[in-house]
């Protein structure tokens, strides 16, 4: 640049370096440049994107995306990027599937934006659609092959330390869709086995074994080893005390032994991170119900909902709350939208039926706890305390159709 400081492409080579150092403030006007030069560059466009969405400039970011998509259409990172953006900053998820699927359509092989949509569509309650992205194309293995080679790992190399760490992941977005008093699901842990990174990577031809130490923490939690993935998740944020992933996980984790004021604590730290993690702010307000602190879980679940309100899981939780400090037609309505979202939204109808019963509708509460037992045999769910809920739905609609 001394020799020829309008060169562009050595001005874009130094921004992609300074990126890849994540140099935001130094890569911007390096991109800032290249456009004084040539204000029709794409690329510059698009790379000028990162870095304002790194310094919080989210609206400024958005229109370079929109900018360098209009010069360039076809490019699959910047609709990738964009989509990114939309999802995980400006609670626009509709609009970043809409990107993720234009970048899959230039280039189908793209299994980032895969997994991101799919990440997307599961924070939607659309598990099943989730489900369906992430298995086309995909040689996914089946989740009990998975659980014999743990288990294999474990016999085979029990005290070994783990080499390298877990990628980034959610135990699951669906922890969004969860509701106070209810720990891991089996539904929500089969769906995150088919899209959630390890598995992903061992699909996609890396030795199994090769892997396994990164499976270690996730493994933990599918066998139900809350504890050991507790270790687990202590010792990557040692090393990685800024993944906000991991702090969500553990918290999760905690909430389900019933740890919840550890919870929210590890809930705050992924929130320092990351403000606008929604599923953090879910597992936050989980924990801070099961404590009794409604008012608090009641803000957690709306600030969510404010954000993005498509949420059908939210939704349920809010009127779980509202349900218990006694505003029953509020929670109805919650209960409605959830229902709106996701009409197999188990939990939703029956915490519908519950207020119908309690509320003297027995005609309404009947048709509805029916309603739902023939939801919970359509879709064979054996979680422990959705048994429960199918023993008290079939004995209170058996009393009321007797009288």
């Amino acid at each position: 640049l001394d020799l020829d400081p309008q060169n562009v492409a050595v001005l874009s080579n130094k921004g992609a370096c300074l990126v890849a150092l994540n140099h935001w403030e130094q890569a911007l006007p390096c991109f800032d440049r290249v456009l004084e030069l040539d204000p029709e560059n794409a690329s510059a466009w698009s790379n000028k994107g990162p870095c304002l969405v790194e310094l919080g400039h989210l609206e400024d970011a958005l229109a370079c995306f929109n900018r360098a998509l209009e010069l360039d259409p076809d490019s699959v990172a910047t609709w990738a990027n964009k989509g990114r953006l939309l999802a995980k900053k400006l609670g626009r998820p509709d609009d970043a599937i809409t990107c993720f699927d234009r970048a899959l359509e230039l280039d189908p092989q793209d299994d980032v934006s895969r997994k991101e949509k799919a990440e997307v569509l599961f924070s939607l309650g659309r598990d099943d659609d989730a489900l369906a992205c992430i298995k086309k194309n995909l040689p996914l293995p089946d989740l009990a092959q998975i659980k014999q080679e743990v288990q294999r790992k474990s016999e085979i190399d029990s005290q070994s330390k783990a080499k390298s760490s877990i990628p980034s992941m959610h135990i699951s977005p669906g922890a969004t869709a969860r509701q106070p008093q209810q720990g891991i699901d089996r539904n929500a842990i089969e769906l995150m086995a088919y899209y959630d990174r390890p598995l992903l990577i061992i699909s996609l031809g890396r030795d199994i074994d090769a892997v396994m130490s990164e499976v270690s923490v996730y493994s933990q939690v599918v066998l139900d080893s809350h504890e050991e993935a507790l270790t687990g998740f202590d010792r990557l944020l040692s090393a990685n005390p800024r993944n906000a992933d991991l702090w969500c996980n553990k918290a999760l984790i905690l909430t389900t032994l019933g740890r919840h004021e550890e919870s929210i604590v590890c809930c705050d730290r992924a929130l320092d991170i990351e403000p606008r993690f929604s599923a953090a702010l879910n597992n936050k307000g989980v924990s801070l119900a099961n404590l009794g602190r409604w008012e608090e879980a009641l803000a957690c679940f709306t600030q969510i909902l404010t954000r993005d309100n498509r949420n059908s899981g939210v939704w349920n939780n809010k009127g779980i709350v509202l349900a218990i400090l006694g505003d029953t037609k509020k929670a109805m309505a919650c209960y409605e939208r959830a229902l709106r979202l996701n009409p197999k939204n188990v939990k939703a109808w029956f915490n519908q039926a519950i207020i119908e019963d309690v509320e003297g509708r027995p005609q309404n509460a009947a048709h509805i706890y029916k309603y739902f037992l023939e939801l919970v045999a359509e879709d064979n769910m054996e979680p422990t305390r959705d048994t429960i809920w199918v023993k008290y739905a079939q004995k209170r609609l058996d009393d009321l159709e007797t009288r």
